[in-house]
């Protein structure tokens, strides 16, 4: 797929139009490490994060990742 800034910004339009014709409000996707420091951090801002710019939050509980994706885990 060929893709521009232009397309991209237009395509968001279109999609923003017309959830708004449906009434329907941005939806935001949280996924929460119920071990992990800094889901901790940000689970007490979602509360302020969805009053202040009117979203639906949909939060999802997620295990920890493979090593493939966290190969120097004792940093994290």
């Amino acid at each position: 797929m060929i893709t521009s800034p232009g397309l991209r910004t237009t395509r968001r339009k279109l999609h923003a139009a017309a959830r708004r014709i449906r009434g329907r409000q941005p939806t935001v996707h949280y996924f929460h490490q119920a071990d992990d420091p800094y889901s901790h951090l940000a689970a007490q801002t979602l509360e302020a994060l969805a009053e202040r710019y009117r979203i639906e939050l949909r939060c999802h509980l997620v295990p920890a990742p493979g090593d493939s994706a966290a190969p120097e885990r004792a940093r994290l």
